[in-house]
């Protein structure tokens, strides 16, 4: 019997299964690190991500700024457009109120006239007069005090309706009703002139007066009633005062 010497052909990777462990495990740690790459590109920085929020900051910033500046000049436009208002409004009411001021008045059941006091002293101003705005419940013979308290900056305006010869005894401004309050004032002067300190002109209708003509007081028992008021006027943040010249009553 002849013996066949058969050589088995046997497949490298079958007979060393390391090598093949080892090649498989290559191939999948390249697999997995292009993949690790691939998402590493897909992300943000660490640095791209603060900058981000940095620029995110800086534009609220500057927005935040901006709405703000915005808010103020709305506010100072509010500011100006009230105080132009009140500029306008007061002298004009205090002009009407002396057009039509009262030195005397007639009361039922009283003879004669009753004498009413012009009073005009240290940022205070108390007089009659039978102007009132329409539509205000006093009407006819109306008392007016204003009192100026420097410290404080305020300007009280009070009125009191006069029905009889018993309401002028009442004290001003405790038993008179408080009809405006203006805050912030930073002047509010009164000087006074008497007819007799005024020149008139050829043409009657424009007066020559000297600052030297003023008086700081008008005093109480006075007979007469001062020919002109002049009122000095500024809010607080207004460049410079203001001055009105204003005509009392018929005096000239």
């Amino acid at each position: 019997m002849n013996m066949v010497n058969q050589t088995t052909t046997q497949n490298p990777t079958t007979q060393n299964p390391t090598i093949n462990n080892s090649k498989h495990f290559h191939n999948s740690n390249i697999h997995n690190s292009s993949f690790i790459i691939h998402n590493s590109r897909a992300g943000f920085t660490l640095i791209e991500v603060l900058v981000s929020m940095v620029l995110v900051a800086m534009i609220t910033l500057v927005m935040a700024l901006a709405f703000q500046l915005s808010i103020q000049a709305w506010e100072r436009g509010e500011k100006e457009g009230e105080n132009y208002q009140i500029s306008v409004v007061l002298p004009s009411l205090l002009e009407k109120q002396l057009r039509f001021v009262k030195k005397s008045a007639v009361f039922g059941g009283q003879k004669g006239q009753i004498p009413l006091d012009f009073l005009g002293e240290n940022g205070e101003l108390d007089f009659f007069t039978i102007y009132s705005p329409q539509g205000t419940p006093r009407q006819g013979l109306v008392r007016v005090f204003y009192r100026f308290d420097e410290e404080k900056k305020i300007l009280n305006v009070y009125e009191s309706l006069i029905s009889n010869r018993d309401n002028l005894d009442h004290d001003p401004p405790e038993e008179m009703e408080e009809v405006g309050l203006i805050s912030k004032v930073s002047h509010f002067d009164l000087q006074f002139l008497s007819g007799k300190d005024v020149d008139k002109n050829m043409d009657a209708s424009q007066f020559i007066i000297t600052n030297s003509s003023f008086k700081e007081i008008w005093p109480k028992n006075s007979k007469s009633l001062p020919a002109f008021v002049r009122l000095t006027f500024a809010l607080e943040g207004d460049k410079s005062p203001r001055r009105w010249l204003i005509k009392v009553g018929n005096t000239l």
